[in-house]
């Protein structure tokens, strides 16, 4: 003990002192890190098959992350109650977004609907909000009769006029069917959740698709070219044919009893499709014809395919190109119509020797006519007045349903004035002018997309010989 207290006092520690400390530093115990696990791979049959719908979310696929992968939840967030109190009735929600490719750039309006009862998606592209435009009133309508939808229905919405109006004129061409209204308390942002969330998962496949898109084509897309509004509705038939949802079931077998069985391609995939109807044989023009997939037909389950002219038509048969065609731009921007102006059929009748895209004159087209100006309705004649002289307005004073005249250059300009006075209109008018200006650049590029793919046609004339005439077969008199 003596010497213990020696060594302590000389400042040496005793031997028994430091393996102590060095037992104490083995047992040190560390709290384990919390990491997210790498994804799981694909193989190649596994990966092909998933590109096709990007159905489900797969955190091995690059697209799948970067268009719908969510931030990480707040975990102490407490869960709402349900947003529509519509147990056992006949329900739908609806509300406008605007996808655009960055902040600050242009886009497009948009409208979303879901049925409450099956989570059945629809998204469309309108040209502006309201019921001034009559597409998005008939694009609401189909989408309530691929619901099942003909009786009464109970349609919640906020208390946005532009969104209130669409649904009126709705509920107007809907007839003796009853469609009651519900809306949302003033600034409560979760009064119309359901719409909200409709909208999120419309935008999160669209980003998906678009990513995938652009990688396969090697340049960026726009949400302003034609090829969008087709985008938009294939995102949501995806949604409606692969998504379960509760219940262990989709959209889809919700409505048509029965899970979907027909094929589906990639959007603008390079496809050839068959002629619809009967065939005459010994006919020796081609039967299949070249077009890309842009997705199905609702009520058919045809194939809707984009011929190289432009033209959208409907296919029952279709076959895809072998995996080295690539999916090009120039492709994608010939389109010429979307969803509402329907499509056509392509019979042996009608087919002969197909035209390609080269041989397609630029400017307007029965399929891509020039888009028209702003419509003068009853409601603007109520605001500003009627023009005197214009046969057109005495029609609508008299509400002669029969007159099909049209206003005068001076009756339009007029009302044109008083519109650029009223900032809601004036907003109108500038959607309109906007729509005119991105159909002019698609013919610039569909022109100038022709002149890069076929360079020939963009040769100078051979200049003419000496005492040679401008015309083959006539002589010179020289």
């Amino acid at each position: 003990m003596a010497v213990d207290e020696a060594a302590e006092d000389e400042g040496e520690v005793p031997e028994e002192v430091i393996a102590g400390d060095d037992a104490a530093k083995e047992e040190e115990e560390a709290r384990v890190p919390r990491t997210k696990k790498p994804p799981v791979g694909m193989t190649a049959a596994e990966w092909q098959r998933h590109c096709l719908t990007h159905l489900p979310y797969n955190p091995a696929c690059r697209c799948c992350v970067a268009g719908r992968k969510r931030d990480d939840p707040h975990r102490r967030r407490l869960k709402g109650s349900a947003d529509l109190n519509t147990e056992g009735k006949d329900s739908i929600c609806a509300d406008y977004f605007f996808p655009k490719d960055a902040p600050g750039k242009e886009g497009v309006t948009a409208i979303a609907v879901c049925d409450h009862l099956t989570g059945w998606l629809a998204g469309h592209v309108v040209s502006s909000k309201g019921s001034g435009t009559q597409d998005g009133v008939e694009q609401v309508l189909r989408d309530l009769r691929r619901m099942g939808h003909h009786g009464k229905i109970v349609v919640k919405t906020d208390q946005e006029s532009a969104i209130v109006d669409l649904l009126r004129a709705v509920a107007k061409d809907r007839g003796e069917a009853r469609t009651v209204f519900e809306t949302a308390a003033r600034s409560d942002s979760k009064g119309n959740g359901e719409a909200e969330k409709a909208v999120q998962s419309i935008e999160e496949m669209l980003r998906t698709l678009m990513v995938d898109l652009e990688e396969r084509c090697g340049e960026p897309l726009s949400v302003t070219e034609p090829f969008f509004e087709w985008l938009i509705e294939h995102a949501c038939d995806l949604l409606n044919k692969y998504h379960v949802r509760k219940g262990n079931k989709s959209a889809w077998e919700s409505i048509k009893k029965g899970p979907y069985t027909g094929d589906v391609y990639r959007f603008g995939a390079p496809v050839m499709h068959r002629l619809s109807g009967p065939v005459q044989g010994g006919v020796v023009h081609e039967r299949w014809h070249d077009g890309i997939y842009l997705g199905t037909q609702f009520s058919s389950g045809e194939h809707i395919v984009a011929m190289p002219d432009g033209k959208v038509v409907r296919a029952r048969a279709i076959q895809p190109k072998p995996e080295g065609v690539p999916t090009t731009k120039a492709s994608l921007d010939v389109i010429a119509s979307g969803p509402a102006g329907g499509t056509a059929v392509i019979t042996q009748k009608s087919a002969g020797p197909t035209k390609k895209a080269e041989d397609v004159a630029p400017g307007a087209s029965e399929s891509d006519p020039v888009p028209r100006g702003f419509r003068v309705n009853q409601d603007l004649l109520d605001k500003f007045g009627y023009s005197k002289g214009c046969s057109r307005c005495d029609a609508f004073r008299r509400d002669d349903k029969e007159h099909k005249g049209h206003h005068t250059k001076e009756c339009r300009k007029r009302v044109e004035e008083r519109m650029k006075e009223d900032p809601e209109l004036r907003k109108k008018l500038k959607e309109v002018e906007d729509k005119q200006h991105r159909w002019i650049c698609r013919r610039i590029e569909s022109q100038d997309a022709r002149a890069t793919t076929n360079p020939k046609q963009s040769k100078p004339p051979r200049p003419l010989l000496q005492g040679q005439s401008c015309h083959p077969n006539r002589r010179s008199n020289n």
